[in-house]
């Protein structure tokens, strides 16, 4: 079906561009033509685009409805932090910047902003029927003393599936 729609878009922007040019008499209605065939491209592209969106969309689904599923379902744990270690990971991005736009917002292009991005994570040692479990988060924008706070003021939550201790979340909560 990807090719498929590859082919039909191809043929259909190359049709266009040829009716568009086109000044013969043997063929009427040029200018239809040249619709139509923009119209079988742009079908064609969204043919060969399609089955992309729709993976993409079906696992965004999947993802969300697990989380769902776990939110309703799974145990819930406030992690205590004096049992959460923080791992950080914090680096500089430099925006690119063109010349014009530097200068369109009134900015000196050689000295170019630079900013600090937040990477923090956290590895939550919960000690269960006596046994320890390491639960690590996905990564925090914040910094370490920030996710420390929401530890500690009981705003993050650990959700953990009931059967199956490797699927988890952790939230911040408002």
């Amino acid at each position: 079906m990807k090719y498929i729609g590859l082919l039909l878009a191809i043929t259909g922007f190359l049709a266009f561009i040829y009716f568009k040019e086109y000044r013969g008499k043997i063929i009427p209605l040029p200018f239809l033509w040249g619709i139509v065939s923009l119209v079988a491209g742009a079908a064609g592209m969204g043919m060969a685009l399609y089955p992309g969106i729709k993976k993409k969309l079906a696992a965004e689904s999947i993802v969300s409805t697990e989380w769902i599923h776990l939110k309703e379902s799974g145990e819930q744990i406030v992690p205590d932090l004096d049992h959460c270690e923080f791992k950080t990971n914090h680096y500089i991005r430099e925006p690119g910047m063109s010349h014009a736009s530097a200068h369109a917002m009134n900015i000196d292009p050689s000295h170019p902003q630079q900013d600090l991005v937040n990477q923090t994570v956290i590895i939550y040692y919960h000690v269960r029927q006596g046994v320890t479990e390491i639960f690590s988060s996905h990564v925090f924008p914040v910094d370490q003393q920030t996710l420390g706070f929401y530890v500690a003021s009981g705003r993050v939550i650990l959700y953990v599936n009931r059967f199956n201790r490797s699927q988890y979340y952790f939230q911040v909560t408002s």
